[in-house]
């Protein structure tokens, strides 16, 4: 099974808080909260709190629900209702990590409601993209890329490149879905050269898995392998141990398979060995499901025991032979 790759940057609703230091994934982070014994009162305590609940998300989801409540906390208490959505936007990704979709959607509606509100139509379509994930996760495709495709339309016009990656990454994974892999390439090729000319490292790693994930469909392992190790790479160097963990189990699942159909050539990443290669899946399976669990990462637990216990089950039957 494999776990879309757009977990961060999906959910991303710019300009609300930003540092002079140019720092991505972990160190940002830990420069963030260097900052939260110095919180005030007012808007800017506010964007601090959704910076660090938001920075949370791949890092350390299991802080991020105890930030964005104290997020939400303030912006109430300071009648800020901008900083209210922002809070529940953070909280519905949260949920919707946790397979909470129910959840995820109500208080994601609810920022979209407050955006509308407050007249902020910019936000009011970033909403979009995570209301759309929670489709896409229900596999209902077709109000996903409505949601997708109506954010890309708004990205486009403002001329948002950062924005426009994310809405063609997500309409890929769309098409992946619906089993159309040459569509979904198109669209995460996109998505993958912005990430470059924009030097998103995030960005490239989303896309690079979200690549893997779609040349897996396709039954081309090797491909997809290639494209997890380069993401898997990416997420250890940025400190993303919720991304990490997600590569290390689809490149597990790839193993898995490739022993499975046995008709692949041997090249760097891949043995000639039909047993070594099983053997090297349930290694990067049981690492990531352990990661998961550390977690709390119901979903990334559910799907990577699924196919470790189809490993285990294929293993027996070749130590039979």
């Amino acid at each position: 099974m494999k776990l879309y790759a757009f977990f961060v940057i999906a959910l991303q609703l710019t300009g609300i808080y930003v540092t002079a230091q140019p720092k991505q994934g972990k160190a940002r982070l830990d420069s963030l909260i260097g900052e939260a014994p110095r919180i005030h009162d007012d808007s800017d305590g506010v964007r601090l709190l959704y910076a660090i609940s938001f920075g949370y998300l791949n890092i350390a989801p299991e802080e991020v629900l105890q930030w964005a409540n104290k997020e939400l906390d303030l912006a109430k208490k300071i009648s800020w209702h901008r900083g209210e959505a922002f809070a529940y936007c953070n909280i519905g990704q949260y949920y919707n990590d946790r397979g909470n979709y129910d959840k995820a959607l109500e208080t994601l509606v609810r920022a979209r409601k407050i955006f509308h509100e407050i007249g902020d139509n910019r936000k009011e379509a970033e909403a979009l993209l995570p209301i759309g994930n929670i489709y896409l996760y229900k596999k209902n495709y077709q109000t996903a890329l409505e949601y997708y495709s109506n954010s890309l339309k708004f990205a486009v016009s403002i001329q948002d490149m950062e924005w426009q990656q994310t809405a063609l990454s997500n309409i890929g994974n769309v098409y992946a879905g619906w089993a159309k892999p040459d569509k979904a390439l198109e669209y995460m090729k996109k998505a993958l050269k912005i990430a470059v000319s924009q030097n998103d490292i995030a960005g490239i790693m989303l896309q690079l898995a979200n690549i893997g994930g779609t040349y897996a469909d396709m039954r081309q392992f090797p491909k997809a392998i290639a494209y997890e190790f380069k993401a898997l790479r990416l997420a250890e160097q940025l400190g993303e141990k919720q991304s990490a963990a997600i590569y290390r189990g689809n490149i597990g699942s790839n193993y898995f398979y490739i022993a499975k159909f046995n008709t692949y050539e041997a090249d760097s990443l891949v043995s000639s060995n039909r047993f070594g290669n099983l053997s090297k899946g349930i290694e990067f399976l049981n690492n990531s499901i352990t990661d998961c669990r550390k977690l709390q990462y119901k979903r990334g637990i559910e799907a990577f025991t699924g196919v470790l216990d189809k490993a285990n089950a294929f293993k027996k039957t070749i130590n039979k032979k």
